[in-house]
């Protein structure tokens, strides 16, 4: 159906003749706020039925648009035998606080769906076979060790309703991504149809619970093609923090309601923080650690800082539009295992956090060249040059020719090392200079050919 101004029009469904003597304009779902006035049927009944004893407390919130429901969404039957007749069915979904306050992360509220039918003498009974619940990213509808505190009741306005926890049959991913709700008949063990005649309701309370802050209607609203033709609910990240019900019943010959309504959620978000080194690391040089936030689907701006001890040895900032993972940087470390502590600082909405990263970091590999004076007697000075990249060497140069040690000294802090050796035997020698390494550097041993005279 197209989008008519100033109602969206959800769904025609044309009424085959076969149903009843006499034809059918086409009936129509609208979507409207549910404050405006529906049906008797839903007034008489819905608005005026006691909740649950299991729900003492509990009460219809407000959302920041004013009403105290969502949207509800209704179809007309124009005309049955020549005779007007009223909305055909009605759906509608709200936000049940305990006590009247805003839930905060992690707090239990539950969502109530209405579906009423008014219907007429053509087709005095209708019925549901699907109710699919699409709830927000950083939701969950809750169970309770696998236990789904889940009620329902058909009623109307002259019969009051028994609260039943089930069975229900629970199933998911539904056709539009959901979590499918359906009846269950434990003497069959099949799923079967809810069925409600003229005048009658069907309610469902579901227990959801925020794993994240919720804004409701001040968060995009639930917009996408196939909702627009009675084809159910929009996907749930194309709903903001809107709750969406679809509802599938026979009158409407396959066609959807799709009713919503925005969840409201106080506090902030008690986020995981993981981390892992993204480089690897040695001595001398910098590397990098990945720290990734797990907000619930907030976004977690602030700020990630690595310490080593006390120490700061590196920070970035998650960015705001929603990139949970960042890559910091880190300056050089010591060689051996160490223990970083990253810790996430936290926002408005996310709980900071702090988590421990071991890693081992390797010696630096040392570079060494040598070259040697003139050699008379046995005697004679060889220079060495050690560099390790971010370092200053410290340790020892030993000179050997063969086996014998004809000379040793201490590398200096600019990494140099002049070696006074003695008992070179004469003529062409190869002599071997070894730098020992140090507790951050890797030893390193080159070869040096002489003539000694």
């Amino acid at each position: 159906m197209s989008l008519l101004s100033p109602r969206r029009t959800l769904a025609a469904v044309t009424l085959a003749a076969a149903v009843c003597a006499g034809t059918f304009a086409p009936a129509q779902a609208e979507e409207t706020p549910a404050s405006s006035s529906p049906p008797p049927a839903i007034v008489s009944a819905a608005d005026d039925v006691p909740l649950p004893p299991q729900l003492e407390g509990y009460e219809l919130a407000p959302d920041a648009s004013g009403y105290s429901w969502g949207t509800r969404e209704q179809d007309f039957i124009a005309s049955c035998l020549g005779v007007p007749s009223p909305v055909g069915g009605h759906a509608r979904v709200g936000q049940f606080y305990k006590d009247g306050r805003t839930p905060k992360v992690g707090d239990l509220f539950y969502a109530r769906l209405d579906v009423s039918y008014t219907g007429s003498s053509c087709m005095p009974h209708t019925e549901i076979g699907v109710t699919e619940w699409v709830n927000p990213v950083g939701t969950d509808l809750y169970a309770d060790d696998g236990d789904w505190q889940i009620l329902g009741a058909i009623y109307s306005s002259t019969r009051d309703p028994q609260w039943s926890n089930g069975p229900w049959w629970i199933s998911n991913p539904g056709p539009h991504g959901g979590t499918k709700i359906q009846n269950y008949d434990k003497a069959t063990q099949k799923v079967v149809n809810w069925e409600l005649r003229q005048g009658e309701v069907l309610t469902l309370f579901v227990p959801v619970r925020a794993l994240r802050p919720l804004i409701g209607a001040g968060s995009a609203r639930p917009w996408c093609t196939w909702r627009t033709q009675g084809d159910g609910p929009c996907p749930r990240t194309q709903a903001g923090d809107h709750l969406q019900v679809g509802v599938q019943t026979t009158h409407r010959f396959g066609d959807w309601y799709a009713p919503y309504v925005g969840l409201f959620a106080s506090g902030s978000v008690s986020p995981t923080l993981s981390a892992r080194a993204a480089t690897t690391f040695s001595a001398g040089r910098a590397g990098a650690v990945t720290a990734t936030v797990n907000a619930q689907g907030a976004a977690a701006a602030g700020t990630v800082t690595v310490r080593r001890g006390a120490s700061v040895v590196g920070s970035a900032r998650l960015s705001a539009a929603g990139r949970n993972s960042v890559r910091v940087p880190v300056r050089a470390l010591p060689a051996g295992a160490q223990s970083l502590t990253v810790s996430y600082s936290g926002s408005s909405t996310v709980k900071g956090r702090s988590t421990t990263l071991r890693v081992n970091v390797a010696k630096a590999r040392a570079s060494v060249a040598a070259k040697a004076g003139r050699i008379r007697k046995g005697k004679g000075t060889v220079g060495a040059t050690v560099r390790a990249p971010g370092l200053r060497p410290t340790g020892t140069v030993v000179v050997r020719a063969g086996r014998k040690v004809v000379g040793r000294a201490k590398v200096g802090g600019s990494g140099r090392v002049s070696v006074r050796v003695k008992g070179v035997p004469r003529g062409t020698r190869r002599l071997t200079v070894a730098y020992g390494g140090s507790s951050q550097v890797v030893g390193r041993t080159v070869t040096l050919k002489v003539r000694a005279s």
